[in-house]
């Protein structure tokens, strides 16, 4: 058996262990699992703060839409973990909120739960399950309800959790049938593809954009020699990367 594909998910199993024996979480995780239980986020901040970074639209009259209130045409852009990183979400909110660009897009305001990657990361598997088993559903509502298959992700996180942690439930295919995700990052480069999405200044300093692990690395996916037909049964082979966000940004 060749253990190089599956070093993360057997530190992760370890994680898992421990909590499973009591050992953990370790002190300082035990706030976020309080959290989670209280808040529904990692981050100690009630429902009502979710929104609290939308505020700089607002006072510009031109207010974000939510879903279940509002009818965005086609996007709903998952702002978490936006009650500690208020000044990223707004960015990324307004990139896609920019008039100029066609697109009409919504939030889930205070129906926005945490994805659960904190929880997983951390051992507590059942925390990631509560997190998937909720909002696989509210994509579904969304779908049915709204329309809405198009769902853009700021979170490095998010987006690696449900590509990758939430497909290991067995109604993930049904429940993400004709669902489009998308990082933001990949969705702004290709509005400014398109031509949707035009810059009339320079930026007078130089940027260096960091490629996040987990929609990076976290999400390559191994190729395994499952029969033995190349080498032998179980060995690493290669790596497919087709799902990792690399170089974009930069491109522009």
């Amino acid at each position: 058996m060749d253990y190089k594909p599956h070093i993360p998910e057997v530190f992760e199993a370890m994680r898992r262990k421990a909590v499973e024996d009591g050992v953990g979480p370790m002190p300082a995780q035990k706030v976020i699992a309080q959290s989670m239980r209280s808040y529904d986020n990692p981050y100690q901040g009630p429902r009502r703060v979710r929104t609290d970074w939308t505020a700089p639209s607002k006072k510009k009259k031109n207010p974000l839409k939510t879903f279940f209130k509002s009818r965005p045409r086609i996007i709903t852009l998952w702002a978490a973990p936006a009650p500690t990183t208020p000044r990223t979400s707004h960015c990324s909110g307004h990139g896609l909120h920019f008039p100029k660009t066609g697109v009409d897009f919504g939030i889930l305001g205070e129906n926005e739960l945490c994805c659960g990657s904190t929880a997983m990361r951390t051992g507590r598997r059942r925390g990631l399950q509560t997190g998937a088993e909720t909002n696989l559903d509210t994509f579904r509502k969304l779908r049915s309800g709204t329309g809405c298959q198009n769902h853009r992700y700021r979170c490095a996180g998010c987006y690696r959790a449900i590509l990758k942690d939430y497909s290991l439930s067995e109604e993930y295919g049904q429940m993400m049938e004709g669902i489009n995700v998308i990082h933001v990052t990949q969705f702004l480069y290709d509005l400014y593809k398109a031509g949707n999405l035009k810059f009339t200044q320079t930026l007078p300093m130089k940027v260096t954009y960091h490629d996040p692990c987990h929609s990076g690395r976290h999400l390559t996916k191994f190729i395994v020699d499952q029969d033995g037909s190349q080498l032998w049964a179980g060995a690493y082979i290669s790596l497919n990367e087709e799902d990792c966000l690399y170089d974009p940004p930069g491109n522009c």
